[in-house]
């Protein structure tokens, strides 16, 4: 971008940021992680948030978009030193070429020869599957979640899920897990949510990512019903129940 631009962008940004939308937007956030967790950084867990952080960057081309100004799903809470640390990734990220993974390598800064890592998240629905991976996620990181393909498919919860789907949903993920295996998603993690409770499906998941570290979320049904309750789901918490319950029920031990 021409030096001028950039400092036309600047003024853009700078009166966004003091603009009433952002300034609703970004107390209503920040009032929401507090409600959740007391505020807690996004990234390291340890310490208060400090800086709300756009996870798509604002540009001239988004700068107008409220999808990606104000969306509550493209905010981080985070602390003054992840914040820091973040934007320094961006930074690094225009002045250096990205790195390029093949067949599940790649070479780090250092120029040595790293091993794609893919991590299997484990457990019933509300264990704390989620909650896991964005704690140890990097920025950058490719992230498979189930119960999320359900929802970016259908716009339907899993539980109201529409079973005639089923069938396409199962193969997207099928096909997704083989680029995996593949070593061709860019990125040097890869994270894999699933429920898996039967040994059977640990196993094909083991076959499909053989790679794969697994983690399990060990929590117990009235731990999971908790979490389910302390959520800010309103409607069908009924359903989610019922669903945590079967999971119990089919649990198998490795």
């Amino acid at each position: 971008m021409p030096e001028e631009l950039k400092e036309d962008f600047r003024s853009v940004k700078a009166k966004f940021y003091r603009s009433a939308d952002w300034k609703t937007a970004r107390n209503n956030y920040v009032k929401q992680r507090f409600d959740e967790d007391k505020g807690k950084c996004e990234y390291c867990r340890q310490v208060e948030g400090e800086e709300v952080h756009h996870i798509i960057p604002l540009s001239p081309k988004n700068i107008n978009d409220k999808n990606i100004t104000v969306n509550f799903e493209n905010l981080k809470y985070l602390c003054r030193e992840c914040h820091s640390r973040n934007e320094q990734v961006r930074a690094d990220k225009y002045k250096n070429p990205p790195f390029k993974i093949h067949n599940g390598t790649y070479f780090d800064e250092n120029g040595k020869l790293c091993q794609q890592k893919v991590t299997v998240v484990w457990g019933c629905s509300f264990a704390g599957k989620s909650s896991y991976v964005r704690e140890h996620m990097s920025v950058g990181d490719f992230i498979v979640d189930t119960t999320q393909l359900f929802k970016a498919f259908s716009y339907q919860p899993q539980e109201d899920f529409p079973e005639a789907l089923l069938g396409n949903i199962l193969d997207i993920r099928a096909s997704i897990y083989k680029i995996i295996s593949d070593g061709k998603i860019n990125a040097r993690q890869v994270w894999v949510i699933e429920q898996a409770p039967t040994v059977k499906q640990r196993k094909k998941l083991r076959h499909a990512l053989p790679t794969a570290e697994f983690v399990f979320i060990d929590k117990t049904k009235d731990e999971c019903i908790e979490r389910l309750e302390k959520s800010k789901i309103i409607i069908k918490k009924y359903k989610i129940a019922d669903v945590i319950g079967l999971w119990f029920e089919k649990f198998e031990k490795d």
